[in-house]
């Protein structure tokens, strides 16, 4: 790494960029609690190892900090929360800058680097674990970024010998604006297949599938049991996977200083595992 421009020198002052990269329906991400959370997180541990720390705001789809030269010099390294594009992590490369993506989605481009995210694997086996000892299968609507997940689910059923999740009940949606989960919705009514179970992308889709099945008649869990992510405690009345964006925020920030420590040690992929929250246990994780 030394090689490539990298130093570690405790007398420097450190500045680290925690780098939001939204995806196109996330018009303000500082906005929605679980980045609010990560963030505060990582600006306390880096400001508890006397580490400055700066936000940068970009564009979704952003190839570049689109910062001057001479601010890019002042950078230590950057976290990437969210959903860096290809362009933005080749971009650091070639200028050798160090970086940690926050991130629980694959790397794009095969891009090899540190990264700190959900336990994605345990999620799934969690997931199958509590849906099949309630209900005999199920079926996923989920947002194409975060399709990924769809293969680890079928990898756990295949890993128990159970049959595949049928395409029939794979709902891709196009962003995670509600709306487009409301619309799905009403197409899985209107086809009049219905699953016994259903994991939805995330907790506020969640609630607006449960209202539309409501007005529709169909009883939640009763007729469809619906199961989703969440990252806060008192999102309880869906049975979630919670990850805690503040232990995500903390890991990413103590990698970043690992790695300003120690340049040639080879990336990490830290997972760190969700908690189940199921309501029946009155908000109690199991």
């Amino acid at each position: 790494m030394r090689e490539l421009g990298y130093y570690a020198n405790r007398n420097v002052k450190r500045r680290v960029g925690i780098v939001i990269c939204p995806l196109p329906e996330q018009k303000n991400m500082m906005a929605l609690e679980f980045f609010g959370n990560q963030i505060a997180a990582q600006e306390a541990c880096l400001q508890e190892a006397e580490a400055e720390s700066t936000v940068i705001n970009l564009a979704a789809g952003a190839a570049s900090l689109g910062l001057t030269p001479s601010r890019l010099q002042e950078l230590s390294g950057v976290i990437l929360l969210n959903a860096p594009s290809v362009g933005l992590l080749n971009s650091l490369k070639e200028k050798k800058i160090p970086f940690v993506v926050n991130t629980g989605a694959g790397i794009p481009g095969g891009i090899v680097c540190d990264t700190v995210g959900p336990d994605e694997a345990e999620t799934c086996r969690i997931g199958c674990e509590y849906l099949l000892a309630r209900r005999p299968g199920f079926g996923v609507m989920i947002s194409v970024h975060n399709a990924y997940r769809i293969d680890g689910y079928q990898q756990e059923l295949r890993r128990r010998s159970l049959p595949p999740i049928p395409e029939e009940d794979i709902h891709i949606v196009p962003s995670t604006d509600i709306a487009h989960f409301i619309d799905a919705t009403h197409r899985l009514i209107r086809s009049g297949r219905r699953p016994p179970a259903l994991i939805v992308d995330f907790y506020d889709a969640a609630a607006a599938v449960r209202s539309i099945l409501a007005f529709s008649g169909i009883r939640v869990p009763e007729d469809i049991l619906l199961f989703t992510y969440s990252h806060s405690t008192s999102q309880d009345e869906i049975p979630a996977l919670l990850q805690d964006p503040r232990t995500l925020g903390r890991k990413a920030a103590r990698r970043m200083l690992e790695i300003l420590d120690d340049p040639d040690d080879p990336p990490h992929h830290i997972r760190i595992p969700m908690t189940l929250v199921n309501p029946s246990d009155k908000g109690e994780t199991i």
